[in-house]
């Protein structure tokens, strides 16, 4: 009795070690696919930062979730002070928001034309802004799509200052 019992429990213990090895190495895998995955955001992150071009991106609700440093220069607004607020028509009328606020809706820029609609459900936009400096901006807003529902959960604003090009357009004509 003892020996088809002792035997039984050694190859429990047996099954119980690989398991454990299974796990450990699983715990392993996970770790090195985490340090990846990290060492991929910084990157994309870093790219973003370092764009010339503004960058915004927003959810549905118009809250902010990303401005990147050239967006802060040329809308004169930092990130840490936007981030996760949701950006309201009104803002216009608040200190410092102006630019930002016609950004996010063209509509309320002095001057303002939809330049294309683009097949992406995207728009490209030209408007001039007067804070910090008057500036013409182009802005391409663009949808975000959830590749797994379909469904757009962001969308993106890039932002490209044609100060020059509209001053050298107007001095040709």
């Amino acid at each position: 009795e003892r020996g088809p019992a002792l035997a039984q429990l050694r190859t429990i213990e047996f099954l119980a070690l690989i398991i454990i090895i299974f796990v450990l190495a699983g715990v392993v895998l996970l770790q090195r696919l985490f340090a990846r995955l990290e060492s991929e955001r910084r990157h994309i992150s870093s790219i973003v930062a370092n764009l010339t071009d503004g960058l915004i991106e927003y959810d549905n609700t118009f809250t902010i979730k990303l401005l990147n440093r050239a967006a802060e220069r040329m809308l004169a607004v930092e990130e840490k002070k936007v981030l996760g607020k949701e950006i309201l028509t009104r803002d216009i009328n608040t200190q410092g928001f102006r630019s930002l606020s016609q950004v996010m809706y063209p509509a309320l820029a002095p001057v303002s034309r939809t330049v294309a609609k683009l097949s992406s459900g995207g728009t490209v936009n030209e408007i001039q802004i007067t804070q910090p400096v008057e500036r013409d901006l182009q802005i391409i807003t663009a949808p975000i799509v959830d590749i797994i529902t379909g469904n757009v959960r962001y969308f993106i604003k890039t932002l490209r200052d044609i100060t020059r090009e509209k001053i050298i357009n107007r001095s040709k004509s």
